[in-house]
């Protein structure tokens, strides 16, 4: 949180306010002397030796004691922990998480060592996106859209870092302090459910938080046309070319079915046109952007943006393959038809194989396209604990299919024949659909054979 932010929250003249705002600053620190200059000047106003005023004037100065304070505790955070540069690797291990949305007290799961994907399930409202929203939270920090004056989580992740090729550096990182903002970690990304609209133009140059889809909707995506546009007709500087050739290529690897990628210079507004391919090699028309199928639109789109996200953070990588850091999504099955969210998981991992997935979903189809040794966590709840996490290590995902995968502790399904199943029916239990069309059709021919053996007049 800025000072600007601060200075505006304790301008407050009403005299609940103050004493609810001084409470809350109290809960917000461990300096025992800091305390004790708060408690001092909250017992004065109660008393009535002091009036609004000159509750705020000495607030003021007290302001500047807790800054100076702050600027300590950073100081010897930089000194006694390792701070790494924007291109380092690096993956999320575990979070000790209290008192947030819901959350009362709960300690994850440790994942192991470069774990590629966290898939995370449960049930509607029973904490998915609460568990992400805190552990984007103890990675990134405080920010001003994720600030809640009423409540003071304590948040602490466990973290790993790359530090050369072959040695490996575990940390950890208390969120003890509201009022500190700081992003410890570079290169997160968190996306909420919302992933649909593409910034404009005007704006496609501001700089994004980090957390703010996950706490907001209406969050636009960078608009990854509007780029690849720009990096086309400055193609001739070393560095935009490669940004073009391998942005490219990675959207043609995402969607197979996309042949080419051209950029129009003679069209007015954002010149780039797509242009797919049948089975047989056959080239359909050239497309704009919009006239793609609408799961295209928000793969490209979702694509489009944790690159140029992450290009920025890390600028002098020009090809997503080196691109490092740790990426959060909520409801990753949403728009998605089931062929894209079965190889969506294994497809990014490919694209981005030094960014660590986190995701949560409603749907086992993208766990059939998790890459190996990924990992699989289901939120619960109950009055008692609250928000809870478990961990469905124990269960080989490799060996099941949908049905099995539904009827798993990972989804909990205890019923998974349809509304309109009739007891008096059977149950077809094939592998595929194939093989139910294939036995239907021999059933078809041994029931005709059987009937035309069993005619009366039929002579033996």
């Amino acid at each position: 949180m800025t000072r600007e932010e601060f200075d505006f929250l304790m301008g407050h003249n009403d005299y609940h306010i103050v004493l609810r705002e001084l409470d809350n600053i109290l809960i917000s620190h461990a300096n025992a002397n800091l305390k004790a200059t708060l408690n001092s000047l909250k017992q004065e106003l109660i008393n009535g030796q002091i009036d609004v005023q000159h509750y705020h004037s000495r607030l003021h100065t007290f302001i500047d004691v807790v800054y100076k304070e702050f600027d300590k505790q950073i100081a010897e955070y930089q000194r006694t922990n390792y701070f790494f540069n924007s291109n380092e690797q690096f993956y999320f291990i575990n979070a000790t998480i209290k008192k947030f949305q819901g959350i009362k007290e709960l300690e994850t799961p440790i994942l192991p060592y470069k774990t590629p994907w966290l898939i995370v399930t449960g049930e509607n409202g029973f904490g998915k996106t609460s568990l992400l929203r805190a552990i984007a939270l103890g990675l990134v920090g405080y920010e001003t859209h994720n600030y809640d004056v009423n409540t003071f989580p304590e948040i602490e992740t466990g973290y790993c870092i790359q530090t050369t090729k072959n040695s490996t550096a575990f940390f950890s990182y208390k969120l003890i302090n509201k009022i500190l903002k700081t992003s410890l970690l570079p290169n997160i990304i968190c996306y909420g459910a919302y992933r649909l609209s593409l910034e404009e133009q005007e704006n496609s140059k501001q700089t994004q938080s980090a957390t703010k889809s996950l706490f907001e909707t209406g969050v636009p995506l960078k608009n990854i046309e509007l780029s690849l546009a720009e990096w086309f007709l400055k193609k001739d500087i070393a560095d935009f070319k490669k940004k073009f050739e391998n942005v490219t290529k990675t959207i043609k690897k995402i969607i197979p079915s996309i042949k080419e990628i051209h950029v129009k210079r003679e069209i007015e507004g954002t010149p780039i046109f797509y242009q797919e391919q049948d089975e047989n090699g056959i080239l359909y028309p050239e497309m704009r952007f919009s006239q793609l199928a609408s799961g295209y639109r928000s793969l490209i789109a979702l694509v489009g943006d944790i690159i140029l996200r992450l290009f920025a953070q890390q600028p002098k990588t020009t090809n997503p393959e080196d691109l490092v850091g740790i990426v959060i999504i909520d409801e990753l099955d949403l728009h998605f038809h089931p062929k894209i969210q079965r190889r969506l998981p294994s497809l990014l991992s490919e694209c981005f194989p030094k960014v660590q997935f986190i995701a949560s979903t409603h749907s086992p189809i993208p766990i059939l396209g998790a890459p190996e040794n990924s990992a699989f966590w289901r939120v619960n709840r109950t009055p008692e604990r609250g928000i809870f996490v478990e961990d469905m290590g124990k269960i080989n995902v490799q060996e099941l299919t949908p049905n099995l995968l539904l009827t798993s502790p990972l989804f909990g399904f205890e019923e998974i024949l349809p509304e309109m199943y009739r007891k008096t029916k059977k149950v077809r239990t094939e592998d595929s659909y194939q093989d139910v069309q294939s036995n239907d059709e021999i059933e078809a021919r041994l029931k005709a054979i059987d009937q035309y053996m069993n005619k009366p007049d039929k002579k033996v």
